[in-house]
């Protein structure tokens, strides 16, 4: 599944019905937000 998400486009994340961030998995990740925090969460825990 990572590498499903790793090829996306555009990821979009959403918090509480609205959208917070959103652009490619790499840049989601260096922008250590909410993305990079479920990320971490996810695939590295």
């Amino acid at each position: 599944m990572q590498a499903q998400i790793r090829a996306a486009d555009k990821i979009v994340v959403m918090a509480q019905g609205r959208v917070v961030e959103h652009g490619p998995h790499d840049e989601l990740v260096g922008r250590n937000w909410l993305y990079a925090q479920l990320h971490k969460l996810q695939f590295k825990g």
